[in-house]
């Protein structure tokens, strides 16, 4: 890759995926551009990512970083590794930054359209088995019925943690674990602030 390609992917709003070929992607106001291609935000329906670190008897063998976006029917599936964490560091500085920039292009967005689908549309949207609605959230349960946490209850933001979002409910004051999704499932990573904002709404907080 020339200077002026690497000086590009490392501009702030830009990130260069290690591996073979060495793909970069920008994000820019209504689309961002990955292999060459234009993907509109317009047309955006997901985003997921994670990492994942594999050892044999305490011995680190693999790391692993992964991060897609659907647009519709088109999709972008970003894989990088570490073998034997071998220069893990700058990898998760990648991996940092490009989840930075997918919180601040593309998160807010999905988050934005889900909560207009809920509160102004009177839809539902499901994130893995978890329905949300005006009302609050749900899933069902194992020998039937329904289990729902209110937004007007308390409500405990979702936390992620080691590869999983845990979602929580409120039990005599105690937050207990209501549902755990892999940070892989379709739009999981929005739960924190899809909850806070979800909750905000709902009580006519920050206006």
């Amino acid at each position: 890759m020339d200077d002026i390609m690497q000086a590009q992917y490392e501009q702030k709003n830009a990130v260069l995926i290690p591996g073979f070929g060495r793909h970069g992607i920008i994000f820019n106001k209504d689309n961002l551009v990955y292999k060459e291609k234009t993907y509109y935000y317009s047309n955006l329906t997901s985003v997921y990512y994670r990492s994942e670190k594999m050892t044999v008897n305490f011995i680190p063998v693999l790391y692993s970083f992964y991060a897609g976006l659907r647009f519709g029917k088109e999709k972008i599936d970003i894989i990088f590794t570490a073998p034997f964490y071998i220069g893990a560091k700058k990898k998760e500085a990648v991996f940092f930054k490009l989840v930075t920039l997918l919180g601040e292009y593309v998160m807010p967005l999905l988050i934005s359209n889900i909560l207009r689908d809920i509160f102004e549309n009177g839809k539902s949207a499901a994130i893995g088995n978890i329905t949300f609605t005006k009302d609050g959230y749900s899933k069902k349960k194992l020998f039937g019925g329904t289990d729902s946490v209110m937004w007007a209850e308390q409500v405990y933001l979702p936390v992620p943690h080691e590869g999983y979002i845990y979602v929580y409910k409120d039990k005599n004051g105690k937050a207990k674990v209501f549902k755990t999704l892999r940070m892989s499932t379709t739009n999981a990573v929005l739960l924190p602030e899809l909850v806070q904002q979800a909750y905000n709404r709902f009580h006519n907080i920050g206006g």
